[in-house]
């Protein structure tokens, strides 16, 4: 790979990266676990798809209804499972993508209300990887994301500190989304 293509990538990962952390900022707690939870089954489920057979009539036979209703890959976790065993995740992301999944069914199955200061949302929360990973791509990057740039240039502008694991989980799921997005559309 050229430096002008690495370069592309991490500018198109930046890119991703900054757009779902603005949309994943302004969720709710729950809302913010399960739209991510949402998006990163979709990467998976795309990236699979990549490996797959491109021919239609295969698609539409076989492939399409491995992800559909009761298929083997209609899940999030048989999706990260499938992913990490052909070697097209790293395992520090299989076992992130595995503690993300566990905070989608903490927020999603329990009728009481759960949020990123429950302690057993942060023991999952502060073992996310892939958020370092997405402050040094950061730090890399001599461009910030937009929404840091602008967020508080107003100097009457109430200053809302975010709970420190939210953006720990966000910064994972953005630059998780980031590099699937990357190995799916290249």
């Amino acid at each position: 790979m050229t430096q002008n293509n690495r370069m592309a990538d991490e500018e198109r990962s930046l890119q991703r990266f900054d757009e779902l952390f603005g949309n994943l900022d302004k969720e709710s707690d729950r809302g913010c676990v399960l739209v991510a939870a949402a998006i990163l089954d979709n990467y998976l489920e795309m990236l699979l798809r990549a490996r797959f057979s491109q021919d239609a009539t295969v698609v539409k036979r076989i492939i399409n209804p491995l992800f559909k209703g009761q298929g083997p890959l209609a899940s999030f976790w048989s999706k990260t499972q499938l992913a990490y065993s052909l070697n097209l995740i790293p395992k520090w992301m299989y076992e992130d993508l595995e503690r993300i999944r566990e905070l989608r069914n903490k927020f999603a199955h329990r009728y009481k209300a759960v949020d990123f200061e429950d302690p057993a949302v942060i023991r999952l929360t502060e073992k996310l990887k892939g958020a370092n990973y997405g402050v040094r791509s950061l730090r890399a990057s001599s461009n910030a994301p937009k929404h840091r740039q602008s967020a508080h240039t107003s100097p009457s502008a109430a200053r809302i500190v975010p709970k420190k694991e939210r953006v720990r989980f966000i910064l994972t799921v953005s630059y998780i989304a980031g590099r699937m997005d990357v190995w799916v559309y290249g």
